[in-house]
């Protein structure tokens, strides 16, 4: 027997990524700032 190499296509490894990275958006919160002035400005 042979062994059998995946080769995985461009296009659907970046999807799979996008897709992944828009299911933990759901799953991560939304982060929270505190704004502050510009030190020249007030």
């Amino acid at each position: 027997m042979t062994k059998r190499s995946w080769n995985i296509d461009s296009l659907v490894l970046i999807f799979s990524f996008i897709v992944v990275a828009q299911l933990l958006s759901y799953v991560i919160p939304h982060g929270e700032f505190e704004r502050q002035p510009y030190p020249g400005e007030s």
